[in-house]
């Protein structure tokens, strides 16, 4: 099979950092992406199109947002590349701009140094269907124990042949045919395969449509979440979150820690930080809870930033500040 390979430039609404997406605070890459740090960083994944045809993504930053490198059959053909730069948007949240909340973050002694690093995006999936998966099954660990049992889960995932080592997100029809048996003992899931295996079902038989989500409010958002069996109401907080309902506030225990330590309690006077954050409620107090270096506990004080840690630990790495070179046109070549 010859493979073909293609570029295209994603512009970004407003202010966009790639690295700052990847590995801002709260989050961070987990299978099937894998980030290359440097001097010209990489992020790349594999992603499977509904025909069954798997491509290489490797998306570079570009002063206007990024460059996607796009490796597989039939690269070069609108058909492919089309869906998934769709896929690249959504997963980077390029369509959002956020140049109201860091208005709102220099108006904040908590918030003011988010403004600088242009933060606020988060690195999703490149589905609604992933992001609830990955809810499903890292919901009852640790962060690192989540990106494990994920990372068995993208096993199941059908290889790219422009890269073997890398497995595009396996699809609901691949893990309803894997059944619970196989995700409970071999991907580590244990009582957590049941609702992925019945959701996997579902969709796969026409019977839920998650993608619908992301023309419905919150609310409407909400209650379609909840319907959805091994969704605690914290984990349909954080959906909506990541979902794009960005004034929905998540009161985990980061969140309760943050408030006592730096707002003096986590009752009335959380209520009155968040009500002055509208309409970006929940995005402030998930960025302003989360150190970006998830290993560095360290308390956040006003005029602090979060990403201090990842510049201590960039430095210590040897990496400095990515460049990268303007792309003004769509670029295609064949792979060699």
């Amino acid at each position: 099979m010859t493979l073909e390979r293609a570029e295209i430039v994603l512009p970004a609404r407003g202010r966009f950092d790639l690295r700052a997406t990847v590995l801002g605070p709260g989050h961070g890459p987990s299978p099937p992406y894998r980030w290359h740090e440097g001097r010209r960083p990489v992020l790349e994944r594999a992603e499977e199109l509904a025909d069954g045809s798997v491509h290489l993504l490797r998306i570079r930053p570009e002063p206007r947002g990024v460059v996607l490198e796009v490796t597989g059959r039939d690269a070069r053909e609108i058909e492919v590349l089309a869906p998934l730069a769709a896929r690249v948007r959504r997963a980077l949240s390029l369509d959002v701009d956020l140049a109201d909340f860091h208005r709102t973050c220099r108006a904040d002694p908590f918030l003011r140094p988010l403004a600088r690093p242009g933060l606020g995006r988060m690195l999703r999936g490149t589905s609604a269907f992933e992001d609830v998966v990955g809810m499903l099954a890292g919901n009852d660990g640790s962060t690192q124990a989540a990106t494990g049992t994920i990372g068995r889960l993208v096993r199941l995932g059908r290889r790219v042949t422009a890269q073997p080592g890398l497995r595009a997100f396996p699809s609901p029809r691949t893990i309803a045919r894997a059944g619970v048996s196989r995700l409970a003992s071999l991907v580590g899931l244990g009582e957590r395969a049941s609702p992925i295996v019945r959701l996997s079902r579902e969709i796969a038989a026409g019977r839920r449509d998650l993608e619908a989500l992301r023309h419905l409010d919150a609310g409407t958002t909400a209650r379609a979440l909840r319907e959805i069996r091994g969704l605690g109401p914290l984990d349909v907080a954080r959906l909506l979150l990541v979902l794009g309902h960005l004034d929905q506030a998540v009161h985990d225990g980061a969140a309760r820690s943050f408030a006592r330590r730096a707002l003096g309690g986590d009752g009335a006077p959380l209520e009155r930080w968040l009500r002055r954050q509208a309409p970006w409620r929940g995005l402030a107090l998930w960025l302003a809870s989360r150190p970006a270096d998830p290993d560095v506990a360290v308390p956040l004080r006003p005029g602090r930033s979060p990403e201090v840690p990842a510049r201590r630990a960039a430095r210590r790495t040897g990496h400095g500040t990515p460049r990268s070179r303007a792309r003004g046109r769509q670029r295609r070549r064949p792979a060699s």
